[in-house]
């Protein structure tokens, strides 16, 4: 899917277009393109939303988060406490700007748990 896929198309295609989530399926499957991505743990459990930025790809950010130095490290160990059922699905977008409105709405729309927002660090007094 190229292109600028509507909110509906892709929330569709991230659904239904799962593989396996690790390092060999990424490398096959995964495009070297611009676009956002899924990370799901069974039938209806999304744990991340993520976009690839200019200048990076699909597969190298699904290859980051499966790397011991992932930063966020819930998603890490929820990853690796989960590999054996993960998913992964991506849609290719082909411009930043919409890739980045995407990703928005996809985040608001299925809530993944790793996305969900911290609060602010308290402000000294």
């Amino acid at each position: 899917m190229l292109g600028q896929p509507t909110e509906h198309t892709a929330r569709s295609h991230l659904r239904t277009e799962r593989r396996p989530y690790n390092r060999t399926e990424v490398r096959a499957i995964a495009p070297d393109g611009p676009g956002v991505y899924a990370i799901w743990v069974g039938e209806y459990e999304c744990l991340y939303i993520g976009k690839s930025e200019t200048g990076n790809s699909v597969r190298r950010r699904l290859l980051d988060h499966l790397s011991p130095l992932e930063p966020n490290c819930n998603l890490r160990r929820e990853l690796y406490r989960s590999r054996d059922i993960a998913e992964f699905a991506y849609c290719l977008t082909d411009r930043q700007e919409w890739t980045d409105e995407l990703e928005r709405r996809l985040i608001r729309h299925f809530a993944p748990m790793h996305n969900r927002q911290r609060p602010p660090p308290r402000q000294p007094r």
